[in-house]
């Protein structure tokens, strides 16, 4: 299609209509086309935003902080809630919706119900493993009278 667009048989609106993009970037790409390789013009090199500006280290480890003690003791991990605290902690402006943005890439969202279980089952093997030690302790103190 740019090809055509390059002979004159279409118009640059037309053909920026018909690809998705402006006409400055469909006259950019035409160009491109004539100057260099077909495959090279056409992949699209946009990276996006490759780091976050709002949300820090600091707020990112309060989130999983907070997001992990409160579903282990079933308390509401609801996105406001998250956010309210994360603010009153760190001291940012990180709004509802980019908790749910960070809370889902980071693969919280997966873990919430299972993280009170998970939490349970250690607490359980912490105990067992404490009153092994202890009885391990008492018979040798037994056995040294």
């Amino acid at each position: 299609m740019l090809s055509l667009l390059n002979s004159g048989l279409l118009f640059v609106q037309e053909m920026a209509l018909l690809l998705g993009v402006s006409s400055g970037h469909c006259r950019e790409l035409a160009v491109n086309l004539t100057r260099g390789d077909v495959a090279e013009t056409l992949i699209d090199k946009r990276r996006g935003q490759v780091r976050d500006y709002k949300v820090g280290h600091e707020e990112k480890a309060e989130m999983i902080q907070q997001f992990a003690a409160r579903a282990v003791t079933g308390h509401s991990i609801s996105s406001e809630e998250l956010a309210r605290l994360v603010n009153e902690r760190t001291h940012a402006e990180v709004s509802p919706r980019t908790i749910r943005r960070h809370s889902n890439k980071l693969g919280l969202t997966g873990i919430k119900k299972t993280l009170p279980e998970l939490a349970s089952t250690l607490k359980k093997r912490i105990i067992a493993n404490y009153r092994e030690k202890c009885l391990r302790v008492h018979f040798w103190d037994f056995r040294l009278k």
